[in-house]
């Protein structure tokens, strides 16, 4: 039963570390809505990639699609890397270029 108890409250505090650091991102991009993208920035390289927002089943996503063409987006941040040390994101590729 103690042991019940312990393993109760360790759970219980992970459950809460992770609540706590979920909160104390920088920033989160649900990327939902069509307005999700106008608080970021764009820089061509060559030729405009087409930067959408897409949604399949529950999940958002931000979609690229080019065709010989190179740019980026980004989002202009100030944050301090030894308080918030964390970054995380996806990718899935339908296609590598030729």
């Amino acid at each position: 039963m103690k042991k019940k108890v312990i393993l109760g409250i360790f759970i219980l505090g992970i459950i809460c570390s992770a609540g706590a650091l979920a909160i104390q991102l920088p920033k989160w991009f649900p990327f939902q809505g069509q307005n999700a993208l106008d608080e970021w920035d764009e820089k061509v390289f060559k030729g405009r990639v087409i930067y959408s927002v897409e949604v399949k089943n529950t999940d958002s996503y931000l979609s690229a699609y080019s065709d010989s063409t190179a740019s980026g987006i980004f989002y202009r941040m100030v944050f301090n890397p030894k308080i918030k040390p964390m970054v995380s994101w996806k990718w899935k590729v339908l296609r590598f270029p030729d």
